[in-house]
């Protein structure tokens, strides 16, 4: 649906806020550092995929692009507020350092481009219908990969980020190492009153738009939230392989669970961007840099 009227005054109210920040950002950007050229765009970032009502939980964010990389990141309002502060007070240290003597250095991994780029966000969604979990039956193999989609809008124009390996496999129950004879299922209400039990399988995902250092993946089962480990690369990759496998058991089946099942499950994905980090900080000492801040007599 559309957006309520108060949705609509509070979004406004956020764009206003933040739209003089962004240039005043990419300003202080290229004063701090011009060899990261950063480039600053406002979206509208929707936490939920499916369900009703999505448009309500819609947010402004800030896209933040390096354009000799072309990497993109989406950050929330609050990302970006923190960062453009930090910032800020970074340039006065720096100004007042080449106006009044002293030195101030900004550490490399304080950089803008790293302090704008190294957070964990909500990189994407995968929508998995998980009728088939009603009925006792496997994954077909033709939907093991699900697409997944981005949560903000970018500068690629394209909403898909790449795909992701899911696979889900009937138990008789929790102790059954996959080799016991499942009941066959053909009404969802036969199983009311019994258990149910399934072992599902988060292997990896491909052609992710960005180089990824760190990553996870969540989702809600039954209004319990799981998250697969934390996988971590140095050197960053497109592929992560999240080797997730979990039984999920429920004893006694109600009418409540066959409705939750009838519902899209949104498997979320976290991802912090790989950043290259240059070995030296900034330094007013460097004469370039101390030319750069003299305000202009």
């Amino acid at each position: 649906g559309g957006l309520s009227e108060a949705a609509q005054k509070r979004i406004d109210a956020q764009l206003a806020e933040l739209h003089p920040k962004l240039a005043q950002a990419s300003e202080i950007c290229a004063l701090i550092d011009p060899s990261a050229a950063l480039e600053f765009k406002l979206t509208l970032r929707q936490s939920g995929i499916t369900g009703q009502g999505v448009a309500e939980e819609a947010e402004v964010g800030v896209s933040v692009t390096n354009t000799s990389t072309s990497q993109s990141v989406a950050l929330s309002a609050t990302e970006f507020n923190t960062v453009f502060s930090l910032l800020n007070d970074e340039l006065g240290h720096m100004r007042d350092a080449v106006t009044y003597g002293g030195e101030h250095t900004i550490s490399t991994e304080k950089r803008p481009v790293v302090r704008f780029f190294d957070h964990m966000i909500h990189l994407g969604t995968c929508v998995q219908f998980t009728d088939i979990l009603q009925y006792n039956m496997d994954t077909d193999p033709e939907d093991h990969y699900g697409k997944i989609f981005k949560v903000a809008g970018d500068e690629s124009g394209s909403v898909e980020a790449g795909k992701i390996y899911t696979s889900w496999s009937p138990l008789v129950g929790p102790e059954d190492d996959g080799s016991g004879k499942v009941e066959e299922i053909d009404d969802p209400s036969a199983f009311l009153g019994k258990s149910w039990t399934y072992r599902f399988t988060i292997k990896e995902a491909s052609d992710l738009p960005l180089n990824v250092e760190q990553t996870y993946v969540e989702y809600m089962f039954f209004g319990e939230r799981f998250t697969t480990e934390v996988k971590e690369y140095e050197k960053g990759t497109r592929s992560p392989d999240y080797d997730y496998t979990f039984v999920h058991h429920v004893g006694c089946v109600t009418e409540d669970f066959i409705a939750f099942l009838k519902k899209p499950l949104e498997i979320k994905i976290f991802t912090t961007p790989y950043v290259f980090v240059p070995p030296q900080g900034i330094s007013t000492s460097d004469p370039g840099v101390a030319e750069r801040l003299r305000d202009p007599a």
